[in-house]
């Protein structure tokens, strides 16, 4: 059985919780006796098997979560973000073109924070380059920038 469209899908009663049927390449969706219905995508990396769930049906059409289920596919094979990434931008996105945003460069400010230079590091870049410089000839001098931010931070 797959699933090709948002009738079939919503028609089709699961016969236990743990039933998962395909709706794509690496799309599936697992639907529980309760009703609810989960799309996941199925991702082999390294020899092992991850499911990691896209969204709840019918918060999203098949349509939309088959094209998310190949954004993400390519996103982890082009080598543009991990598989915590990926799950966070699941989780935070409703389309194809929001998760390509969060990996775009638009909202990519969360990976590379630790790229980007602080104060502190720019204040005491600036403090060396002026105390090499002789900006300050009197030791004193050269010391109360430095022993003013550092008392004050």
């Amino acid at each position: 059985m797959q699933f090709s469209t948002d009738t079939q899908l919503r028609k089709w009663k699961p016969q236990d919780n743990s039933t998962r049927v395909r709706c794509g390449q690496k799309l599936f969706v697992w639907g529980f006796l309760n009703g609810r219905k989960i799309f996941q995508i199925r991702l082999d990396i390294n020899g092992q098997t991850t499911w990691l769930d896209i969204n709840d049906f019918p918060a999203i059409s098949l349509s939309a979560a088959v094209e998310i289920a190949q954004c993400a596919d390519s996103l982890l094979l082009q080598g543009q973000c991990s598989l915590e990434s990926l799950q966070f931008g699941l989780a935070n996105s409703r389309n194809a073109e929001e998760l390509e945003g969060h990996f775009s460069g638009i909202e990519i400010g969360l990976q590379r924070t630790r790229e980007t230079a602080t104060f502190d590091d720019v204040y005491r870049q600036w403090y060396h380059t002026q105390k090499n410089a002789n900006r300050w000839p009197e030791p004193a001098s050269a010391r109360r920038p430095i022993t003013l931010y550092e008392m004050h931070t």
